[in-house]
């Protein structure tokens, strides 16, 4: 099905936007805290939001144009870790990730206690999963191929980042897919992205 791009509504930005918003929503999945999300034709776009305290996950299968992402709390991503590696085909044998640590996280905010220590190698959740991935000995994990345009958000003075991308093309739509009113968006009349 082909959709009309955001620019042909005969309206102002804001209200085209939010047209062109809820469309990219109609076609998505985001990960919420705690859960996995897989693409599929019908959905395509996979991502997650407010990423503060958690990590992001992502998994892709290129030959099969199938997107994996998990939104991991703090003291749970080794069991979402290998949640997602039980959810890959057994047949796959090679798959491109990313780890995606939470603002805080990235950031070093907040207490100690209940954000990671990024510097300290044995702490460090992301060096773990890394680490964890590597000792898979039936499937080939390495770094994505691809940029994930990470953008950070803010709720109440807290800030966060978020992605999503599009499984199929490889486009990165977060800016689109997230819109609010009062952000300061450019406006990009040669979008790629048509649906």
């Amino acid at each position: 099905m082909n959709y009309d791009k955001y620019e042909n509504f005969n309206e102002d930005y804001n209200s085209q936007m939010i047209k062109y918003k809820l469309l990219l929503e109609s076609k998505s999945q985001i990960a919420r805290m705690g859960e996995i999300v897989v693409s599929s034709k019908e959905k395509p776009i996979v991502g997650t939001t407010a990423l503060a305290t958690c990590f992001g996950i992502v998994f892709y299968d290129r030959q099969n144009k199938k997107a994996y992402v998990g939104h991991a709390g703090p003291s749970s991503y080794m069991q979402m870790l290998h949640t997602m590696v039980s959810m890959l085909d057994s047949s796959t044998k090679q798959i491109e990730y990313s780890i995606i640590p939470g603002w805080d996280n990235y950031n070093h905010f907040g207490n100690k206690s209940s954000t990671v220590n990024l510097l300290d190698v044995d702490k460090n959740p992301e060096y773990s999963m890394r680490v964890a991935l590597k000792s898979i000995s039936r499937i080939n994990f390495i770094p994505l191929k691809f940029q994930l345009d990470i953008r950070e958000g803010n709720a109440d003075g807290n800030p966060y980042y978020e992605f999503a991308f599009d499984a199929n093309t490889l486009t990165n739509v977060a800016d689109y897919l997230f819109f609010e009113t009062n952000n300061l968006i450019k406006k990009d009349t040669n979008s790629k992205y048509k649906y």
